[in-house]
């Protein structure tokens, strides 16, 4: 890239990258400030990876529904797919 792009403008994207950088962790930081959040603190430099994450899950998303429109990729949420089924009815209501 330094014999395609001139070192001015090389220099000044790489110093608008880590100046986006600081800027996104300062606004996590910022972010989880409130009393009781404080403990995602320690979370904040994560986001870093949860970006790309979301990106290729966009990315996959996008393909199923050109390649499988009316396929939903359900997932199982724990507690609430259990509580979302019927209780089966007993035919004595004295049971």
């Amino acid at each position: 890239m330094k014999g395609i792009i001139p070192p001015g403008l090389y220099l000044s994207m790489i110093a608008l990258f880590v100046f986006s950088e600081a800027i996104t962790i300062t606004l996590g930081l910022f972010a989880v400030q409130q009393r009781g959040r404080r403990f995602l603190m320690v979370w904040v430099p994560t986001m870093h990876a949860y970006f790309p994450l979301a990106a290729i899950a966009s990315y996959k998303a996008f393909f199923e529904i050109l390649t499988k429109p009316f396929y939903w990729d359900k997932t199982r949420h724990g507690l609430h797919d259990e509580a979302a089924e019927p209780e089966p009815v007993s035919p004595d209501p004295m049971i």
